[in-house]
């Protein structure tokens, strides 16, 4: 795994999730629990394919 890319995951995570639980407390209408699947399958592939090119 890259490095670079471990630290800029770990610089945005906090604020993803805040935004989550923001729109919990907002009422707004989406599946939060399919946002938060989707964060980590994102961040999954981004740092599985860190080794490529």
């Amino acid at each position: 795994m890259d490095p670079d890319r471990v630290r800029e995951v770990a610089a945005f995570i906090p604020g993803a999730m805040r935004g989550i639980t923001s729109e919990r407390q907002l009422g707004t209408y989406s599946d939060l629990d399919q946002a938060r699947r989707g964060l980590t399958n994102a961040i999954v592939a981004y740092l599985k394919n860190s080794g490529t090119p």
